[in-house]
């Protein structure tokens, strides 16, 4: 995870792709993940680009 962290840490606004390897790293599945991170970008207001 700290080093998934350092890799993006540098990189400017948010990445979903971020949360997909984070989520997968913990165990998540995968149609979760998906769901999470459309909620995030809804209730934020992020562009999500599947």
């Amino acid at each position: 995870m700290r080093m998934v962290d350092d890799a993006y840490q540098n990189l400017p606004g948010w990445r979903a792709d971020l949360e997909r390897l984070i989520g997968s790293l913990l165990g998540y599945n995968s149609k979760d993940v998906e769901l999470f991170i459309q909620r995030l970008a809804k209730n934020n207001k992020l562009s999500y680009d599947p």
